[in-house]
């Protein structure tokens, strides 16, 4: 038997048409490449086969014609550094070009609302912002003075 045209494959010596979504296929909805406005989406974490989708899912973000998972505890994202919302219980905290979830908030920031945000520089660890607030101090900081600076 010659083998199945694109958008078709074969089972028991006959070519079966594919879900509309899919250019080739292994069985009716699992897609071996999309057709032309759709984007892989892994199904259950095996990467050899797929379904094809209009539209990432909640919790995935389109890059290079595929859907992937957000970065862990991401409910919600645009890429693997930037995050839109946390899941429960997780809280967002932006540190240069990044926007990611953290459960706790990282060492050096404070939790304020749902946002974690940074400590003052006199602090290493705080419970808000303001050199008054540090649970301890930065290196070369000791109370409200700076070690090198005489200050």
């Amino acid at each position: 038997m010659d083998p199945c045209p694109d958008g078709y494959y074969e089972s028991s010596g006959e070519c079966l048409k594919c879900y509309i979504q899919c250019l080739t296929c292994l069985e009716t909805l699992k897609c071996t490449a999309c057709a032309p406005r759709y984007f892989k989406n892994a199904i259950g974490g095996v990467s050899n086969y797929f379904n094809c989708i209009d539209t990432c899912p909640t919790g995935k973000y389109l890059k290079n014609g595929e859907c992937i998972n957000c970065p862990n505890l991401c409910s919600k994202c645009v890429s693997d550094t930037h995050c839109i919302d946390c899941v429960t219980n997780a809280y967002l905290y932006v540190h240069s070009s990044t926007i990611l979830c953290y459960d706790p908030c990282p060492i050096g920031t404070y939790l304020s609302g749902y946002v974690c945000k940074d400590c003052s520089i006199e602090c290493a660890s705080c419970a808000s912002f303001g050199n008054d607030n540090c649970i301890s101090c930065a290196p070369r900081y000791y109370g409200y003075y700076r070690l090198d600076n005489g200050g």
